[in-house]
């Protein structure tokens, strides 16, 4: 037992001593002892050990204080656990946090929400300090928390926000280059939310780059179900259609975005695709055509010109594949991101705003939360009282 003494003393530790301010964004000016909330006996489940209390301190202290700071103490306290019980600290810490999400599940379930930001921040802290481990801890409480606030959800509205929430954990995920777990995610956040435009295609996007076809046109199906008119949803339903039959309906959808008013890098894409099709049939007249007047209208996607050039060479028109190739060098070069890039870009780019939302959802749930944890409530959310913007 005398290696578990320093554990036993952190809790008031943590209420006697000030926090560190932690490097990186949300820094600021170090916790002070009065700053932290008083440490009370947790009434549900009994008295907790020292790990729990510990726990809760960190809670509190990131609901009402400076998170940067309360992120930092986390992180090392995790380290100082494992480092003390190399054999038992990951299941201690665990069964401690555990207990603690099926205390606020019981008194208040809607308060998970904002208990799930902090092992948000405490994952980003882990995986940027090169703490593997720790940060997947950090990734499996977070799914503990959220699969504890999908249960709950009665209303359509907090089934709505509970999908959120994972559509934000699979945000995270991806971030951290984990697509099998973020695919899960966002197959549990369409099972709260069946209909969501964005969630169905972020998953068919995971679907599709894992070769999934089938699974991923039922998703872009049910996205465009929901929203007929989603560009996006469609342009990728129509490649996949292109998959098997080239030459069918595909390709007057492919055509129909090609021609749309908007201009866009799904205009482009589909725009190449439409032309790729062409060539892939040798219909090198037609592809010459089409890729001449695409040249003409996006004159900065020097793939169209190449694309142009290549039919020419095929058709045996060399001096005139020569003069589109020189043309493509020497055309205007866009600064923005290549229509292409953006078509092989993360899925987080359609998620993140639902992230968002979840932050925002929970900064109001803050004194929910104190009140499960039996600490009462605060008169104002802890980023209008500490001055911290997240």
């Amino acid at each position: 037992m005398k290696h578990l003494a320093p554990l036993l003393a952190l809790p008031m530790l943590l209420l006697t001593s000030p926090l560190p301010a932690a490097g990186g964004s949300g820094g600021g000016e170090p916790v002070q002892s009065d700053q932290l909330p008083a440490m009370t006996s947790f009434p549900q489940g009994g008295a907790p050990d020292d790990l729990a209390a510990a726990y809760r301190s960190l809670y509190l202290a990131f609901s009402g204080s400076d998170r940067a700071a309360t992120i930092a103490e986390a992180a090392k306290f995790e380290r100082e656990t494992l480092v003390k019980e190399p054999k038992k600290g990951f299941d201690r810490l665990s069964a401690a946090d555990s207990r603690l999400f099926d205390a606020v599940a019981g008194a208040n379930p809607h308060a998970l929400l904002s208990l799930g930001l902090f092992y948000e921040d405490l994952a980003y802290r882990h995986t940027s300090d090169r703490n593997w481990g720790l940060a997947l801890r950090a990734h499996n409480a977070t799914e503990q928390i959220l699969r504890r606030l999908a249960e709950s959800a009665r209303s359509e509205e907090e089934r709505e926000i509970a999908s959120a929430a994972y559509q934000g954990f699979a945000a995270d995920l991806l971030d951290n280059v984990a697509p099998g777990r973020a695919t899960e995610m966002l197959e549990l956040a369409i099972a709260l939310d069946p209909d969501d435009a964005g969630a169905n295609l972020a998953l068919a996007i995971l679907l599709q780059r894992d070769e999934r076809y089938p699974a991923a046109a039922l998703r872009l199906d049910r996205a465009l179900a929901a929203e007929p008119g989603h560009r996006e949803a469609r342009l990728r339903r129509a490649l996949l259609s292109a998959r098997v039959d080239p030459a069918g309906r595909a390709v007057k959808e492919l055509e129909a975005l090609a021609a749309g008013t908007e201009g866009d890098w799904i205009t482009v894409v589909a725009t190449q695709e439409r032309g790729r099709l062409l060539l892939n049939a040798r219909k090198y007249e037609r592809a010459i055509a089409w890729f001449s007047a695409a040249a003409d209208r996006f004159p900065t996607e020097h793939s169209l010109r190449t694309a142009l050039a290549f039919a020419q060479s095929r058709e045996g028109r060399r001096n005139a594949a020569g003069i589109s190739v020189r043309a493509a060098l020497k055309a205007p070069r866009d600064s923005a991101e290549s229509a292409r890039r953006r078509f092989s870009d993360s899925p987080v780019r359609i998620i993140a705003p639902r992230r968002d939302a979840t932050r925002a959802a929970a900064e109001k749930r803050w004194d929910g939360l104190r009140v499960a944890l039996g600490a009462g409530s605060v008169p104002a959310s802890p980023a209008a009282a500490s001055g911290i913007t997240q």
